[in-house]
């Protein structure tokens, strides 16, 4: 009887990985669409952040006290710390959104790879490799492509923006470390619930109540990030995070696509160039650093904390 080849089961799940970080990237768009058409309706960013934080923490505890998920903090201080870094970023991303350019916003955002590489070794111990400066350098220029700065004048979303990329950067060292000792649902009930604290402030000095187009665009962007974030994680259980974080950069694509069609986002050269070397500087950093772990002969050893 003629066996099926091992790699059936393979291919399988690449195919599903694939099938779920497209799904995560297009949910993501989604997401940001919605916080920047909620703007346009009159909602604050505050309100935004806060509402996305306060139903993501909702269902994950009610799941959690129906023990349909399992919720066991460990190492609270990491916990937090990912929480207070993932949710300063929502807030800082969501800022940008409403005051700015959605193509820019969301460009910037994906600068995350780029800190990633810059504070490893402050985080998690792992030394800044010499392959990681040029393609700093390369990085940092588009970014100067997409702010343009001026003596006179800085787009105060285009900061928020990239902060939000440099905050999301340490979220995601604090998830490597974190990966060590919790499960991914309590790490993400923490995020959402430290997000829903920080948030809180800024909701509470303006609430407004929103029109029917509002709300509707509060429920899209809650249910577009909670369940893209569900998507991601089952995406990395059949494909390596490394090819994952490339192939999520889809969701910048179509942002592009939305902002320049739907509201109006001018996209010239400058932009463009300025997106290419940060996203294509971002893929290669990543690209280069798995393969150098990968290879420990030639990587550096990591430092002993």
């Amino acid at each position: 009887m003629k066996q099926e080849p091992e790699t059936t089961g393979v291919a399988s799940g690449s195919r599903r990985g694939v099938a779920g970080i497209l799904l995560a990237a297009l949910l993501f768009s989604v997401m940001a669409a919605g916080a920047k058409f909620a703007s346009l309706q009159g909602v604050p960013y505050g309100e935004v952040t806060f509402f996305r934080f306060t139903t993501g923490f909702v269902v994950l505890a009610a799941l959690a006290r129906m023990r349909v998920i399992e919720f066991c903090p460990g190492n609270f201080p990491w916990l937090f710390l990912r929480g207070l870094a993932g949710g300063l970023a929502i807030c800082c991303y969501f800022f940008a959104l409403s005051g700015g350019a959605l193509t820019n916003a969301v460009v910037l955002n994906a600068s995350y790879p780029i800190f990633v590489a810059l504070f490893s070794a402050a985080f998690i111990g792992e030394r800044v490799r010499g392959f990681v400066y040029p393609i700093l350098v390369v990085a940092f220029a588009g970014i100067l492509l997409v702010i343009r700065p001026t003596p006179q004048h800085v787009n105060t979303a285009d900061i928020f923006g990239l902060a939000s990329g440099v905050l999301a950067a340490i979220g995601i060292l604090t998830l490597r470390k974190l990966r060590e000792t919790e499960n991914v649902w309590t790490i993400l009930t923490f995020l959402n619930g430290v997000g829903m604290l920080i948030a809180a402030p800024f909701f509470f000095a303006r609430p407004v109540c929103p029109t029917p187009l509002g709300w509707a665009a509060l429920i899209t962007v809650s249910l577009a990030s909670n369940f893209a974030q569900v998507s991601l994680t089952y995406a990395y259980k059949y494909m390596r995070a490394s090819e994952g974080s490339i192939l999520i950069k889809v969701s910048v694509v179509i942002s592009a696509f939305v902002g320049y069609f739907v509201f109006g986002d001018r996209i010239d050269l400058p932009l463009v160039v300025g997106a290419v070397l940060i996203l294509g500087s971002g893929a290669v950093l990543t690209a280069l650093i798995h393969r150098a772990e990968a290879n420990p002969h030639t990587s550096q050893i990591r430092t002993n904390k």
